[in-house]
């Protein structure tokens, strides 16, 4: 069988991905120093309760901004991890008021196309919003 590379986004689970045990977001990057031309591989999960999947009408990862910032020059870009509609529709059946009840997923992005702004060796942040929820902040370098 042959070795496919991974596609980007995808909304898979993998080894390194983060875990989350309450409503959030949280973010990985499985190595700080990557080499210039090699993919910025971001993995990410996200838990959220019955009310906030139905604010976002199932569709959580039509939320995510990605926000990547570099620390050495002024630039900074914020993109939508997933096109698709992201405004709350008006749904017929009312949300779950259950704090308990919880939904979660992962995310798999590729910063370098992503963000258009890794486009040599420099310095950044990566932050991830979700709704109310902010990431951890993760600092990068690419040499």
């Amino acid at each position: 069988m042959k070795n496919q590379a991974e596609q980007f986004p995808n909304w898979d689970i993998h080894n390194d991905s983060p875990k989350l045990t309450q409503q959030g977001v949280n973010i990985a990057l499985p190595i700080a120093q990557i080499p210039h031309g090699q993919p910025v591989v971001l993995r990410g999960a996200y838990r959220l309760n019955a009310k906030w999947m139905h604010v976002m009408a199932d569709e959580p990862t039509t939320w995510l901004l990605v926000i990547v910032v570099r620390r050495d020059k002024p630039a900074g870009v914020i993109r939508v991890a997933k096109d698709g509609h992201n405004l709350p529709a008006e749904l017929a059946t009312p949300a779950v008021d259950d704090p308990t009840v919880m939904s979660g997923g992962y995310f798999n992005l590729e910063l370098q196309n992503m963000s258009k702004i890794i486009t040599e060796p420099g310095r950044y942040w990566v932050m991830i919003s979700l709704g109310d929820f902010v990431s951890n902040r993760i600092e990068f370098e690419v040499k």
